[in-house]
């Protein structure tokens, strides 16, 4: 993977935010291989869903500014791969195909059923993700998306001075309410997009609260982890 001084691809700012884990509290030595691939993954999301904006990378060696709202958040933030790009390889518009073993049931009779239900159900999520890319990206798809290295330290530094004193109760508590309170201003029409969000809770949450609780209200309105300005349907 190509990348260019004072960025990192995806796959490194994972590396950095599990060279961090001691600082948060968290210990990898006692995590399982599919724990850590977990932490590493929600950790990422969380990163990407407190920037304003990434960066592509050219063949040419030039660095294009784009928003943030085309890394698209995925529902699902356990797994390593977004709607638009994946952590490992981080090419907009590309796919994993280690993400198809999800849904390719491991019994062998029912392995060899899915030949004729699943696969087709598989490539069919392939051929519109790959035709929504080359629509949404167009001439941008497939270049090498990057962050810099200043949004990471910058978020660092935000998560040292941020709000995890608090007890995990109280910490928990505060996020399911801020994201209630997203889901509710989201329905009324009040917010339409995260930087909306964020200024309508002030400072009540730090960065990484903020990240949790817009994660837990777009995973009971799919309509936020859209890119863009959002409308509820």
């Amino acid at each position: 993977m190509f990348y260019k001084d004072g960025f990192l691809t995806p796959a490194m700012v994972r590396r950095r935010l599990f060279a961090t884990a001691g600082q948060r509290g968290v210990d990898l030595t006692t995590l399982t291989r599919e724990q850590r691939v977990e932490y590493g993954a929600r950790e990422f999301w969380l990163f990407a869903s407190n920037i304003d904006c990434v960066y592509l990378l050219n063949p040419s060696g030039d660095v294009i500014k784009a928003s943030g709202s085309w890394i698209c958040i995925p529902l699902d933030v356990s797994k390593p791969y977004g709607f638009n790009f994946t952590v490992r390889f981080g090419i907009l518009g590309g796919q994993d195909i280690s993400n198809w073993k999800d849904k390719i049931p491991v019994n062998r009779v029912l392995m060899a059923i899915s030949v004729f239900f699943v696969w087709p159900l598989v490539i069919f999520d392939m051929l519109v993700k790959f035709l929504y890319s080359r629509i949404a990206f167009g001439k941008f798809r497939g270049l090498a998306i990057m962050f810099s290295e200043e949004q990471l330290n910058q978020y660092l530094r935000d998560n040292e001075q941020g709000g995890e004193r608090d007890a995990p109760e109280i910490q928990i508590s505060s996020e399911k309410l801020a994201a209630d309170k997203i889901i509710e201003w989201f329905d009324s029409g009040l917010i339409r997009s995260k930087s909306e969000a964020k200024d309508m809770l002030g400072q009540n949450l730090s960065v990484r609260a903020f990240g949790r609780a817009w994660v837990r209200a777009s995973e009971k309105r799919s309509e936020l982890s859209r890119p863009g300005r959002r409308s509820a349907e």
